[in-house]
Order: structure tokens, then sequence, then C-alpha cells
């Protein structure tokens, strides 16, 4: 079974993203079908959409915002 959505690299510099670049390209190179297929799954799997929870703490902001006012 194929596990995880990506290819991780810990130092933030060229060197290790190329590195990280590189072990992504052979991977698609050497991997057959199933295990790209199963690699493409687990990256759509993983996708979050931030607008949904952006909408929902703003509505509760401007709930408080409003009991706030009606206090004062």
């Amino acid at each position: 079974m194929l596990e995880g959505n990506g290819f991780l690299f810990t130092d933030f510099n060229a060197t290790a993203f190329y590195d990280a670049m590189e072990r992504a390209h052979q991977f698609v190179r050497s991997s057959d079908d199933v295990a790209a297929h199963m690699a493409g799954q687990n990256a759509r799997s993983s996708i979050y959409h931030w607008d949904r929870p952006a909408r929902r703490y703003i509505g509760e902001v401007y709930a408080i915002k409003e009991m706030i006012c009606a206090v004062e």
C-alpha cells in the first residue's frame, strides 16, 4: 500500500528542494500505473480548502461583534 502525499524536505534550501524533486522524478519514472494512480488519489484526498473555515470564522467574528455592540 502506498502512503503519503508528497516528497518531504526539511532544509529549506535549493539543494534539499532539488533532492525532493529528484526523488519525485524517480518515483514517476519507475512506478507502475497502479502506484501512480494511488499517489494521485492520496494527493487529491489531502486537498484542504481554506475558504470554508475562513467563512465560518468571519461569521463567528461578526456574530461576536454584534453581541458586543448590543451590550454597550
